[in-house]
């Protein structure tokens, strides 16, 4: 019974994509044929930096050392207070 529910969920679900697809398929095309005639007439040139140089981590751009893990510094522990209870 079980796998009846699976099989027939799964029909569902494909029927579903298959009616979007067909739906939204002729609206893709049409979007891409008005940007296609606006692109045409201005072209803008997007300004971007040069992202080479940020392929290599900071450090060794900057000459420093690989970084090592340092034990951690304890501070100062305090002394427990005595709990007085409550007459």
């Amino acid at each position: 019974m079980g796998i009846l529910i699976l099989v027939i969920l799964a029909m569902g679900i494909f029927t579903i994509i298959k009616w979007m697809v067909a739906f939204i398929a002729p609206r893709i095309k049409r979007t891409k044929a008005k940007s296609a005639r606006s692109t045409s007439q201005s072209v803008a040139i997007p300004i971007e930096p040069g992202w080479d140089g940020f392929d290599k981590p900071a450090f060794i751009r900057r000459g420093i050392q690989y970084p090592t893990l340092t034990e951690k510094k304890h501070g100062r522990t305090r002394k427990a207070k005595p709990v007085f209870a409550a007459a």
